[in-house]
């Protein structure tokens, strides 16, 4: 499990609304219709932290980083 320390509460609840996400698809429909600008940059920002954080723990994850960067780059380029 990820864990992101130090967060405010208002991180916190966007966490939440991403942890709530079931795919991609959904991750996109939040970042695009749901959350505002300020949201929106805020869970933008998580997520490169949730990625940073998981490519410090499990350093077997070199071979994937790729992928998810690819995945990243796209919500990030396709959302507003």
């Amino acid at each position: 499990m990820i864990q992101l320390h130090d967060l405010t509460e208002y991180q916190k609840s966007i966490c939440e609304m991403l942890w709530s996400c079931e795919g991609l698809d959904d991750v996109k429909f939040l970042l695009d219709y749901v959350l505002d600008e300020s949201e929106r940059k805020t869970a933008l920002t998580l997520i490169e932290m949730m990625h940073m954080e998981t490519l410090e723990r499990d350093e077997g994850l070199d071979s994937v980083a790729p992928i998810v960067d690819k995945m990243l780059k796209n919500i990030m380029e396709n959302s507003k």
